[in-house]
């Protein structure tokens, strides 16, 4: 089995689930994922219903442990999907916002490159929010994901404020104790 079989089992959804494999691949601090959330970003800001699957992913193999074990995380993500989430606020699934969340995911995608400590925890479950979500067709849930997304860009945005903070106090510290090693 590849990638496309795996992927065509869901159907129309198929780029939704694409997106939850790769966000929750996204906990992990794998740079490939990332770029990979990226590549999908492009793909839902550029389409507009459908999501293609490039082709040379679809045609990734995958042995059929690892296929059994993702279909099975997958049935349990689901269930628990079917049982919180349900059509509601459709105005945040118009059409017309559809490039604004392909914006948003490769934000977020952005956000999960960075070399920060924790700093791809909360984009990577609001992209899962985010897909399970549109598979639903849940407009509160899409709203919550906005959320999530919202607060870990606030948290890398005052992790760097602090990281800069630190770097300026330790330039002014080794300037004082070199300026305090020269001749008098």
């Amino acid at each position: 089995m590849n990638v496309g079989q795996l992927l065509r089992l869901h159907g129309e959804a198929s780029a939704a689930v694409l997106l939850l494999l790769v966000s929750l691949l996204s906990l992990t601090p794998l740079l490939g994922v990332s770029l990979l959330v990226l590549l999908i970003a492009h793909r839902w800001h550029r389409s507009g219903s459908a999501v293609p699957i490039p082709a040379w992913l679809a045609a990734l193999p995958m042995s059929e442990r690892t296929s059994a074990r993702i279909q099975a995380l997958l049935d349990a993500v689901q269930r628990w999907a079917k049982r919180w989430l349900r059509p509601r606020c459709s105005l945040l699934l118009a059409p017309v916002t559809h490039r604004a969340w392909g914006c948003w995911i490769g934000t977020l995608g952005l956000l999960l490159l960075l070399p920060l400590p924790f700093a791809n925890v909360l984009p990577a479950f609001s992209l899962a929010l985010l897909s399970l979500a549109w598979v639903a067709r849940d407009g509160l849930a899409l709203a919550v994901s906005a959320a999530l997304g919202g607060a870990g860009l606030g948290y890398v945005l005052l992790m760097s404020h602090l990281l800069l903070v630190v770097a300026q106090d330790a330039l002014r510290w080794l300037r004082w104790a070199v300026a305090g090693l020269g001749p008098a």
